[in-house]
């Protein structure tokens, strides 16, 4: 008998393997379309947040690049935490209630953490790691280290609010708290990244 060995596989074998991944990434990228067909939805049906926000949203850009300043900040009922959606547009979007009982300085602390998002280019590298997931769907190694790398990316941004000048750690941490004391809503995570339940949080 010839020794066997991964060359050895019948052409058909490698065809059948072939279709297979192809269907999976075909699976993958459909549910990718799909989450950001959504995420734009989102946006299109969303409002614009009263003075008070939109005065802290050009506060906290202020001096920023002329990019994160041109991003919209806006109330969505589809969300139940700060996010930034969308990739090449993005747009931050907020619950309609979410700022009831937070102080500005609290406010603040946590658009700090949106706007670096922004200025890191989250939306898109996170759409980039979606593309590098669905073409290796079937690798659980790859599947961890890119929740590994969401988890690394939630720190970077809190590290970078925690870096701005008058910003109080014990406070920023009791914010921190009270984001996730609010329920989880779905979210399209090629689209999406913020305080959103923050495990799949653009």
């Amino acid at each position: 008998m010839p020794s066997v060995s991964p060359w050895s596989l019948p052409l058909d074998g490698w065809h059948l393997i072939g279709c297979v991944w192809g269907a999976g990434v075909a699976v993958r990228v459909a549910m990718a379309l799909r989450d950001a067909l959504r995420v734009r939805r989102w946006i299109a049906q969303s409002r614009p947040v009263d003075d008070r926000l939109s005065g802290i949203w050009s506060r906290v850009v202020d001096g920023g690049p002329l990019l994160l300043r041109r991003v919209p900040i806006r109330q969505s009922a589809a969300v139940s935490g700060p996010c930034v959606a969308g990739v090449f547009r993005p747009c931050l979007l907020l619950p309609g209630d979410w700022a009831d009982g937070l102080s500005e300085a609290e406010i603040r602390l946590v658009l700090l953490h949106e706007a670096a998002h922004l200025r890191r280019g989250d939306p898109v590298w996170n759409a980039l790691l979606e593309g590098l997931h669905a073409l290796h769907w079937f690798n659980p190694v790859v599947t961890r280290i890119l929740v590994c790398l969401r988890e690394d990316r939630e720190e970077a941004c809190d590290l970078h609010a925690l870096s701005t000048p008058q910003v109080d750690r014990l406070q920023y941490g009791r914010v921190l708290l009270k984001c996730l004391e609010r329920p989880p809503a779905a979210v399209a995570q090629v689209a999406v990244c913020g305080w959103q339940g923050r495990t799949h949080a653009a």
